[in-house]
């Protein structure tokens, strides 16, 4: 049995995909994940590039293409590093890193070797010992399992949510291997309607791609659940796409993300990190109880 009380490493030497013959020094451990570059100048020392646990969005197996020897496996790589832009602001720069494994000439002996360190990415990301991971079911419980619900409106604001989701939010979310489910509302309170009926037990959380309007209608039908005390306890994210996005804005704020930079990107990767934070509701009824 591995000793789980020690701190752990994978330490490893890959080429980069398309870099010809460049090697890389790979170590990653609960720090994050430094690549290095081995120089062909002797005495030249190689700059080291580090992706923290909180940059590291995801990792993917992939098959050789065609026109590539067949026995070899690749491991992609994918990060939002937090960079300094100058003068107190920051931004989140896409990293990305693709590596071939061709240690064997069994391409399910290399995928193997590749799979090991998309795990082991995941144990930094998620904070757990790599030497804990034993056995496809404890793998996959590091990548989840429950999908996210996400609800769309065409018509919010500019009318541009279902272009932001396909062209932004789509591909971070296939990057972190992030499972979900997409509706695109149809017409007024159909998303409060979704949520009256859905079973939540199947989804991590709900998202919505619209403006702060959107939410409201959510919470309304959430609350008109029977079950509505525990239903109203599943983590919503927000995606700005309408004309006010004050909520995706606060939750950047408290998060000391830099919304401003690229508030849609930003937002994403708040999904990605899965962050919750309580909010305060406030039930307001009318006379005529409404």
């Amino acid at each position: 049995m591995q000793d789980t009380s020690r701190p752990w490493r994978l330490q490893g030497n890959f080429k980069q995909y398309k870099i010809k013959d460049e090697q890389f020094d790979l170590i990653i451990d609960q720090a994050g994940l430094r690549v290095t570059p081995r120089s062909s100048n002797k005495g030249v020392k190689s700059p080291t590039t580090l992706l923290a646990p909180s940059d590291l969005v995801g990792c993917v197996c992939m098959k050789s293409e065609s026109g590539n020897p067949t026995h070899v496996a690749f491991f992609s790589v994918y990060s939002y590093k937090l960079k300094s832009k100058g003068g107190g602001k920051n931004r989140r720069t896409r990293t990305t890193f693709t590596f071939q494994v061709d240690d064997d000439s069994s391409f399910q002996q290399n995928l193997n070797i590749a799979n090991k360190w998309r795990i082991a990415i995941y144990c930094t990301i998620r904070g757990v010992h790599f030497h804990s991971i034993q056995g496809q079911q404890s793998q996959d419980g590091l990548v989840s399992q429950r999908k996210l619900l996400i609800l769309i409106n065409p018509n919010s604001g500019p009318g541009k949510a279902e272009q932001i989701y396909n062209k932004q939010v789509a591909p971070v979310l296939g990057e972190a291997e992030i499972p979900h489910q997409v509706v695109v509302t149809k017409r007024a309170n159909h998303a409060k309607d979704i949520v009256k009926s859905a079973d939540l037990n199947k989804y991590a959380g709900i998202v919505i791609v619209s403006g702060d309007g959107l939410v409201y209608e959510v919470y309304n039908g959430l609350l008109e659940r029977s079950d509505w005390e525990s239903a109203i306890t599943i983590p919503l994210g927000i995606i700005p796409g309408g004309s006010g996005n004050g909520l995706a804005r606060s939750i950047a704020h408290w998060l000391r993300e830099p919304y401003l930079e690229n508030p849609v990107l930003v937002s994403t990767l708040n999904l990605v990190y899965a962050q919750p934070s309580p909010m305060d509701l406030v039930l307001i009824q009318t006379d005529q109880h409404q």
